[in-house]
């Protein structure tokens, strides 16, 4: 059986860096895709035996599904990384968005997003946490946008993001603790990466949302309780 061809969007960033990393070492497995911006970027170490791409999520939805064609999954992990309002709704808003049109029509059904904790309620955040107001505001409608597509989607909505480590493990039952408790409660980047390929082919996962912060569930178990 061929490798499973696995589009990685924001592939630049912290976690779709780790992303790539994890599915080039798992080449018989899957074929990874590097969508990067620039080509500067593509001379980066990271990407140095992966196929890369040059797309922008701002583009054209026709261009950004001519560059995906082919491809069996998509894993949406862009942001604008604190950029201003305006990237911030053209990129993790539309740009996420326009990206599922694109998948349509280059019929990918697969597709796995990295969100955030916590964005699906508003009465939360909007006034409580008014610096990340339009952060979580991009969030929440991108989210519920693809809940309204037809793609076989995953929408992760891990915790704090935090660097250095990997635990391989994950909080149990995290739909019945209080919001305050999970948004302060962290998951290295390498565990976010680790859940958005294995979810790639796990049916169980298909049009669900998983809320990811690190606990001491192994991901499988965890993913078991799906």
């Amino acid at each position: 059986m061929s490798p499973y061809k696995v589009a990685v969007i924001g592939a630049h960033g912290k976690v779709g860096k780790l992303i790539i990393s994890k599915l080039s070492q798992r080449k018989s497995e899957f074929s990874p895709l590097a969508i990067l911006r620039s080509q500067e970027q593509t001379q980066e170490p990271t990407y140095k035996d992966v196929e890369t791409r040059i797309l922008d999520v701002t583009g054209s939805v026709n261009k950004l599904s001519e560059g995906l064609k082919g491809q069996d999954a998509v894993i949406f992990s862009a942001g604008a990384g604190g950029k201003g309002l305006d990237k911030t709704f053209a990129v993790d808003l539309d740009g996420a968005v326009k990206v599922t049109e694109a998948c349509a029509l280059a019929n990918i059904e697969r597709f796995v997003i990295v969100s955030a904790i916590g964005v699906d309620n508003r009465e939360y955040w909007y006034d409580r946490m008014p610096q990340l107001r339009s952060y979580c505001i991009a969030k929440k409608y991108a989210d519920s946008e693809i809940r309204r597509t037809n793609l076989k989607y995953t929408i992760l909505q891990p915790g704090h993001l935090v660097d250095d480590g990997e635990t391989g493990k994950l909080a149990r039952n995290v739909s019945d603790r209080e919001l305050d408790s999970l948004v302060s409660d962290k998951i290295y980047r390498a565990d976010v990466a680790e859940v958005a390929i294995q979810v790639l082919k796990d049916p169980r996962t298909i049009r669900k949302t998983l809320t990811l912060v690190n606990g001491d569930l192994p991901i499988k178990d965890y993913l078991d309780s799906v």
